[in-house]
């Protein structure tokens, strides 16, 4: 899951038909995107976090973490945010 479209983008151009699964929230989680990534944890999905290092990205994070969380996933869930020299950039 992530936050910012272009890092799809980025994705599927590297990896192509092979590129898994990606969840895109394009900024905040809506309670429709929560309610996908509750059911995809319930159903036993991998889930992994990338969000930008600001105060955005920092709420996007724990909001999923605290869903993942909630649904079971905790140790399923990888969490990362960008480092600090990408921030504000995408």
């Amino acid at each position: 899951m992530c936050e910012n479209p272009p890092v799809v983008e980025a994705a599927a151009d590297a990896l192509g038909a092979a590129c898994p699964p990606l969840v895109c929230t394009d900024g905040v989680p809506t309670a429709a995107v929560l309610e996908l990534l509750d059911r995809l944890v319930a159903s036993g999905c991998d889930l992994w976090v990338r969000a930008d290092f600001d105060a955005a990205g920092q709420t996007i994070v724990e909001t999923v973490r605290r869903k993942a969380n909630g649904s079971g996933g905790d140790r399923r869930s990888r969490f990362a945010q960008e480092s600090g020299d990408h921030a504000g950039t995408g």
